[in-house]
């Protein structure tokens, strides 16, 4: 009886490990005379051979993929990749891809952005990482400056009643359903004649009637939001990548004069003075 059961677990272990070694093994989603696609092979052409700006129906993607597949298959059916021109386009299309993934390799081993490099380009380029002043502003437009002047003192008295006046008083048709409201605007965006005239803005604040194109334009500042910077923190792994991108062409250079010195590589003369002459005119 106990030989009975012992048989029956190790069944059940081969049948369960059969299971689970099938489960990991590629499965196969179509298959001809001499051609079979796997969901590997979706995952690797979707990977390498998708743009990606693009996200392909599955429909569309498993025709392209057997598109592809069997136009080469037929290809080589009639024997393209022996004909010299293509097995040289198929060499160079070899080495462009081992130069990128070297490339790339290289970068990652030797590309080192550290926190000391990253806190000074933020600091040497604060201005980016700055805020400007935000108003919540509103306006009221009239067109003659008595009316401008005898509005400026009215909206002083109270100028939580501004919205109100300009009910009254705006002719400005793009904000005068809102009450005057222009909603929140960046100190910095302003035109250059108003920015000056709230050059300091204060909550609660009126300006005194600014004319631009013959009407007379009275603000008031409801709310300001403080100029802020950003803190380094937020924005270090954009960073980080904005440097590497940066240095990136610079480190594969120097590893170019590298590969170039230790394989002893010269171009012939004629070729090197025709090299300098082009980067001379393209200095200048």
């Amino acid at each position: 009886m106990k030989k009975k059961n012992v048989c029956f677990c190790l069944i059940l272990l081969c049948v369960f490990l059969f299971c689970v070694s099938s489960s990991y093994a590629e499965r196969v989603l179509g298959k001809g005379h001499g051609i079979k696609i796997t969901d590997n092979d979706v995952d690797l052409f979707k990977q390498y051979l998708v743009p990606k700006n693009i996200e392909p129906t599955q429909k569309a993607l498993f025709e392209v993929i057997l598109k592809t597949k069997l136009f080469s298959l037929a290809a080589q059916k009639e024997g393209l990749d022996e004909q010299e021109k293509i097995k040289k386009r198929l060499e160079l299309e070899k080495e462009k891809i081992l130069a990128q993934i070297y490339a790339q390799n290289y970068l990652n081993k030797n590309l080192k952005i550290d926190d000391q490099v990253i806190e000074s380009y933020y600091l040497s380029h604060i201005d980016e990482f700055t805020m400007p002043a935000r108003l919540k502003l509103y306006r009221l437009v009239v067109p003659t400056l008595d009316e401008a002047q005898k509005v400026y003192k009215e909206a002083q008295r109270n100028p939580s009643e501004f919205p109100k006046l300009v009910e009254k008083y705006s002719i400005d048709p793009a904000t005068k359903w809102k009450k005057g409201e222009m909603g929140q605007v960046a100190l910095n965006r302003l035109r250059p004649e108003i920015k000056q005239v709230l050059s300091e803005p204060k909550t609660g604040m009126i300006t005194k009637p600014l004319k631009i194109h013959g009407f007379y334009y009275i603000f008031w500042v409801k709310e300001v939001e403080p100029k802020r910077i950003i803190p380094l923190e937020k924005v270090k792994r954009e960073l980080r990548d904005k440097i590497a991108k940066q240095k990136q062409q610079e480190v594969l250079q120097a590893h170019l004069a590298e590969l170039q010195k230790k394989y002893g590589f010269k171009w012939e003369p004629a070729v090197q003075n025709m090299m300098q002459q082009k980067q001379f005119l393209r200095v200048k």
